[in-house]
């Protein structure tokens, strides 16, 4: 009995894919994305995580969280709340969490 065939995924090499060119984009005209967030003002950033947890939006808390975390640099903010720097992925742990927030605080001036 002959063995039928089958369509098989072919995989397409890369010199054959057409890439965009984004250098030759012309962006005249275009004003560069502005944050409504200053991620500089470490002061503004441990208000807004607090007030996150408080209300309870603890999906705004760790989305701000992890972009603070990512702004700062995973190396230095595993160093300061001596923690592995692999344990700080897209989820975190509790105890890492306030391990972290810890560390932010220390890292922050003191209000007076």
């Amino acid at each position: 009995m002959k063995k039928k065939k089958t369509n098989q995924h072919k995989t397409i090499h890369a010199s054959k894919i057409k890439w965009i060119r984004f250098d030759r984009i012309n962006l005249e005209g275009y004003e560069p994305y502005k944050s409504s967030l200053d991620l500089s003002n470490g002061i503004k950033i441990r208000k807004f995580l607090i007030e996150f947890f408080e209300l309870g939006d603890h999906e705004a808390f760790m989305d701000l969280l992890l972009v603070y975390i990512h702004h700062l640099g995973k190396s230095k903010i595993a160093k300061l709340a001596k923690i592995p720097e692999r344990s700080i992925k897209d989820k975190i742990s509790a105890e890492n969490m306030f391990k972290i927030m810890g560390a932010l605080t220390n890292l922050l001036p003191q209000r007076k």
